[in-house]
């Protein structure tokens, strides 16, 4: 039986007229100066404490803003609490600071000041703040590995093809899709630059 069918079926039986579908929203929005980097303040008191506050707290850093809604059943209802949760935390921000709107992340111009977030004395805000300084720790010092381990491999796989292929290298490159090799290099460095002006070029408009 296809899906269709099973699907009339359960219409049929008024299996739908019967099911409540419950929905909330978890979004994080970064704070942001009016330049464009990302903030290095704390959380502001004004949008409440971080580790008591039910619909509006803090993620990964200090400048992580994350908001939660209660259980909808009604969407329109759910859109409108997110809406009004959003113009609250724009008018409440401080010092021309911003809510980043886009995926790609803002400017930073030093990470290692990026604070890591802070919740309160209890223990289990302690516990919170060090578990996210631990896993800061443990990602930056993965990276930094995998980055030294491409590196060296690509100088030896190099080398490899170098030391048995250097009488036909060019023509090895030609077939190992040198041409789609060399595009890929050049949009992604197109594209690097291309985000970097965006970030930089354009003033940052107040949005919620």
């Amino acid at each position: 039986m296809d899906f269709h069918n099973q699907l009339q079926k359960l219409k049929d039986k008024k299996f739908f007229a019967t099911l409540g579908i419950e929905r909330g929203i978890e979004k994080e929005s970064l704070r942001v100066t009016s330049d464009g980097f990302i903030s290095e303040k704390a959380h502001p008191s004004s949008l409440g404490a971080s580790f008591t506050n039910p619909s509006i707290t803090t993620d990964f850093a200090e400048s992580l803003i994350e908001v939660v809604t209660p259980v909808f059943t009604n969407v329109d209802d759910l859109y409108e609490y997110l809406l009004g949760l959003h113009i609250f935390i724009a008018n409440e921000l401080e010092d021309g600071e911003l809510l980043w709107p886009f995926s790609m992340p803002p400017k930073i111009a030093d990470s290692s000041k990026i604070n890591i977030a802070t919740y309160s004395d209890t223990n289990i805000g302690k516990l919170k703040h060090n578990i996210r300084s631990f896993a800061e720790n443990f990602i930056s010092s993965k990276i930094n590995i995998i980055n030294k381990l491409t590196g060296w491999l690509f100088v030896v796989v190099f080398a490899a093809i170098w030391v048995e292929e250097k009488d036909n290298i060019f023509t090895y490159l030609a077939q190992a899709g040198l041409a789609v090799l060399i595009l890929n290099v050049v949009m992604m460095t197109l594209a690097y630059f291309i985000a970097q002006k965006f970030v930089s070029g354009i003033p940052q408009q107040k949005c919620i």
